[in-house]
């Protein structure tokens, strides 16, 4: 009797031990699960502003483009995506916006200050690409970008929408370093281990016909999860290949329309290809930053001209949202303010 009454109470010792650890274990992993989101500090707002930077005499133009958010507490926080971080006016299609919590900005402050999603102005500025594709960087789980800037569609034609990736094409050494080291694909899976989107489901946004920007869609159709068991078999290079070529036709049947002219069309994507090889040929010296952008401002001005001669003023300016008269100028350091 009193060996049972032992092993009895013995038995109920460890039960009660066992649960008491597993609801221990249980309120710590749902503290951890806290301590993760609160660790996430939570927006009601994110959009983008935007000014140019202009030579009256010259018409020269520089667009900088940075994200602005509205934290749930009402606070503002700006990041500078390789210029400034004030002045100018929002962009339009750039805003997402509710009472709480659809923006995550600790995971955009990570995408937009932190390697490898963000590349020092020197000597990576439009190497890996320009403030615009740091900019889309941060707005990509809002399926929002900067597309409707001036000048938009010839960088995004040669950049794609977040600059580098793994599959992008380099000939030059700097190039292939930026690549290794801030690719957009590297920069979303360390920005997803570190500060996991927390905000409104771009899952969710996908299924809202209107609500994510087509180039998000596109982007996934080459590059995302589906993408990697339906094309493993295509070449990275043709891979990218035909990626640009689709984002340049976004470009056109969203600004000129679908029934554009299939022969104008023909002649815009060989002007594209054309300073494509252009840009990844250039020979300015590796430790020359400022002689690469010159050249590279030549081959963009050289394509521009191009497309001026076949699209009419009105079609040149539905284009790139700018007048035949106006130079682009991808060099922006004045915009540091």
């Amino acid at each position: 009797m009193f060996n049972y009454q032992s092993i009895s109470i013995a038995r109920l010792l460890i039960t009660i031990t066992a649960v008491s650890l597993l609801i221990s274990w249980s309120s710590t992993q749902g503290q951890e699960t806290q301590d993760s989101t609160a660790a996430h500090i939570m927006g009601k707002k994110l959009e983008v502003y935007n000014y140019p930077l202009t030579q009256p005499v010259l018409k020269k133009i520089a667009v900088h483009t940075y994200p602005v958010a509205i934290g749930n507490d009402g606070k503002h926080r700006a990041w500078k995506a390789l210029g400034g971080d004030s002045g100018g006016e929002p962009l339009a299609d750039t805003t997402t916006k509710c009472d709480k919590d659809c923006v995550d900005i600790s995971n955009v402050n990570y995408v937009m200050s932190e390697s490898p999603c963000i590349w020092p102005y020197d000597p990576y500025y439009a190497v890996v690409g320009v403030c615009w594709n740091a900019t889309n960087r941060g707005l990509y789980h809002t399926g929002k970008t900067v597309h409707k800037v001036k000048f938009y569609a010839v960088i995004e034609s040669y950049f794609g929408t977040y600059g580098l990736d793994t599959n992008s094409t380099c000939f030059r050494k700097k190039c292939r370093e930026g690549r290794r080291l801030y690719a957009w694909s590297k920069c979303m899976k360390s920005s997803q281990d570190n500060y996991p989107w927390q905000g409104r489901s771009l899952n969710w946004l996908m299924d809202k016909a209107g609500e994510v920007d087509p180039r998000v869609h596109l982007f996934e159709r080459y590059f995302g999860k589906q993408a990697e068991q339906t094309l493993s078999a295509s070449a990275a290079n043709i891979r990218q290949a035909q990626y640009l070529t689709d984002l340049f036709d976004l470009n056109i049947e969203e600004k000129l329309g679908k029934d554009f002219s299939q022969g104008k069309r023909d002649q815009l994507q060989s002007i594209r290809m054309q300073m494509e090889e252009t840009l990844k040929s250039l020979q300015a010296p590796e430790d020359n930053h400022d002689l690469y952008l010159e050249q590279m401002n030549k081959g963009i001005n050289a394509a521009l001209n191009q497309y001026a001669e076949i699209l009419s003023d009105e079609e040149y300016f539905r284009f790139l949202n700018a007048t035949k008269d106006e130079v682009f100028d991808i060099r922006i350091r004045q915009a540091a303010r």
